[in-house]
């Protein structure tokens, strides 16, 4: 319900209010929280790029965005295998990367992966609404980011988030 509430909400054209936000203590607070999405796979870190990094941002979303791609990793990578969740900073541009070392998505579905309720069918397991990539896709467009994934069917995928960079220290 709460996803078909955040869709009606861009639908009507909500827009966010982007304040200025320091970047790695959110980044941060969001890693400590998929501490509790952890079943089992290898999570690593490394948000220090983004120290100093400040963008235009709503707090609230952003978590909201973050904790999507990172349920996703954990999701659809089994135990014992790798999640990673890492910032860099491009010129100025601050770039958010989530690899795992999952499933993977077949090359079929990768064009189709941000619309409403679709579910890459060979990946699923029976979890989710499908509306989860469609959120985080409105939330990086209301950021005037952008994003790409890559994936091998089998070896896992990469998601990789970019914001303009408001300020550098």
């Amino acid at each position: 319900v709460k996803d078909l509430l955040t869709l009606a909400r861009a639908d009507a054209g909500f827009v966010m209010e982007l304040i200025p936000l320091e970047l790695q203590p959110l980044l941060e607070d969001t890693a400590r929280q998929a501490q509790y999405l952890i079943k089992g796979q290898i999570f690593e870190t490394d948000l220090s790029p983004a120290e100093g990094i400040t963008i235009q941002a709503d707090a609230d979303y952003l978590k909201q965005l973050l904790l999507i791609f990172l349920d996703n990793a954990f999701k659809y990578t089994p135990a014992g295998q790798k999640v990673t969740f890492q910032a860099r900073v491009d010129q100025d541009e601050v770039q958010l990367i989530f690899r795992d070392e999952g499933v993977g998505i077949p090359p079929k579905d990768l064009p189709y992966l941000f619309e409403r309720f679709y579910r890459a069918q060979d990946s699923r397991t029976g979890e989710g609404t499908g509306l989860g990539l469609s959120i985080a896709q409105w939330i990086i467009e209301q950021h005037q980011g952008r994003v790409t994934v890559s994936s091998e069917w089998g070896q896992g995928s990469e998601f990789i988030i970019y914001f303009p960079v408001l300020r550098l220290f």
